[in-house]
């Protein structure tokens, strides 16, 4: 979307163009800055708890389920060989 409109605005606007996007990354910036939870250093349990979800609990449950699956399955022996070229 940006490189469709670029041309247009510099067209309209001259440099002021390049200045709409400084100010557009500086708002962002501070919307990041203010509003976005600091992440470094924490391990994905910790994001889990942070923003409220069960991801990572959902995944240890499909986990113990597909073992305890896996252990009342049969599986055959499959024995893969490289073709020789």
């Amino acid at each position: 979307m940006f490189s469709l409109v670029t041309p247009y605005m510099i067209k309209a606007w001259g440099s002021y163009a390049f200045t709409f996007y400084a100010i557009l990354d500086l708002i962002m910036a501070t919307l990041v800055f203010l509003f976005l939870k600091e992440t470094r250093g924490r391990s994905i349990e910790e994001m889990e708890t942070i923003f409220h979800s069960k991801a990572a609990f959902d995944v240890d449950l499909a986990r113990k389920q597909g073992f305890e699956q896996g252990s009342q399955d049969r599986f055959e022996e499959i024995d893969v060989h490289a073709d020789k070229i």
